[in-house]
């Protein structure tokens, strides 16, 4: 019945016009009210999903790449990858993926340009 009662909230929060995350949101909360769940229980179980540092590092990679677009640095890196690497046979190829290493290099994820070990 706590399942009914999270779609029917969600479903009338979506024909009211409501955007799908405060629906999602609001549905769950409707559910767990109906459940008798504490309040307390709900906030901090929400509140565990903000210390995921993982989870955070997605919109921070998101905002980088689209600040490198919008500032012009990302094509200017790939203009310098093609300066360095155009003249060889396939270089636009080439040039993209040394572009791609340059935006690494910049890129605040340091954690992906750590080598990976062997699994043996």
């Amino acid at each position: 019945m706590d399942i009914l009662i999270c779609s029917a909230g969600f479903t009338v929060l979506c024909a009211l016009g409501v955007p799908v995350a405060y629906a999602l949101g609001l549905g769950a909360l409707l559910g767990a009210l109906w459940a008798d769940i504490p309040l307390e229980a709900v906030m901090l179980r929400i509140s565990d999903g903000t210390d995921d540092f993982v989870l955070l590092a997605i919109p921070f990679f998101v905002l980088a790449g689209g600040i490198m677009a919008e500032g012009g640095m990302a094509a200017r890196l790939v203009m310098l990858a093609k300066v360095f690497v155009g003249f060889i046979r396939g270089g636009m190829a080439v040039g993209q993926r040394a572009g791609q290493h340059l935006v690494r290099l910049v890129s605040p994820a340091r954690p992906s340009r750590t080598p990976r070990r062997s699994a043996r």
